[in-house]
């Protein structure tokens, strides 16, 4: 996360920051940054699909 948004303070991001405040992005090539965030976009997309479905199986479960 640190490497993608070395400035946000809130939230995951602002917690990213705090614990690698001794990694430098600007030193990190461009090579390795993109595929590390396609992860964690990944990782979130799947977490709101979960989401999701877990909604549509609640909205259209039978109570009987």
């Amino acid at each position: 996360m640190r490497l993608n948004f070395p400035k946000r303070q809130g939230s995951l991001f602002g917690n990213a920051n705090r614990l690698l405040q001794h990694v430098q992005p600007d030193d990190v090539p461009m090579g390795i940054k993109w595929p590390l965030m396609g992860l964690w976009g990944g990782c979130f997309l799947g977490m709101i699909c979960m989401l999701a479905v877990w909604v549509l199986i609640a909205l259209h479960s039978n109570p009987t």
